[in-house]
């Protein structure tokens, strides 16, 4: 208790890099997982990436436990949009074991979606 609030009045920042640490941190291990992990980058204001949600509702139900679906908001996460050089919304990134093995932007139907998940 002493040392975080040293920090916090020493560091006014450091529990903002705290929690960029643990995402960070989380982000990788989920990444690196042997599981198929899409990342989905959007927007809040963005018309395609509200197109997006259903889809990816859809192709979550349809293949359970066969992939993991993260949302990051590029508006909340510029630095991790930033890492993976995400340069519009909606930007899809499928990762299997910490490599990235697709990557698509804009809209993707359910069915193209679903086909490349099963095929990685």
């Amino acid at each position: 208790m002493i040392l975080q609030m040293y920090c916090v009045t020493k560091y006014p920042n450091f529990l903002f890099y705290l929690f960029w640490l643990l995402f960070f941190f989380l982000l990788i291990q989920l990444v690196d997982a042997e599981q198929t992990v899409l990342v989905d980058f959007f927007a809040s204001w963005c018309g395609p990436c509200k197109m997006m949600s259903p889809i990816l509702e859809k192709t979550k139900a349809q293949l359970g436990d066969q992939v993991r679906i993260i949302k990051v908001d590029v508006d909340k996460n510029p630095q991790v949009a930033a890492q993976y050089q995400v340069r519009g919304v909606p930007t899809l990134i499928a990762f299997k074991s910490g490599q990235i093995k697709w990557r698509q932007s804009g809209v993707v139907s359910e069915t193209d979606l679903i086909a490349v998940l099963k095929g990685l």
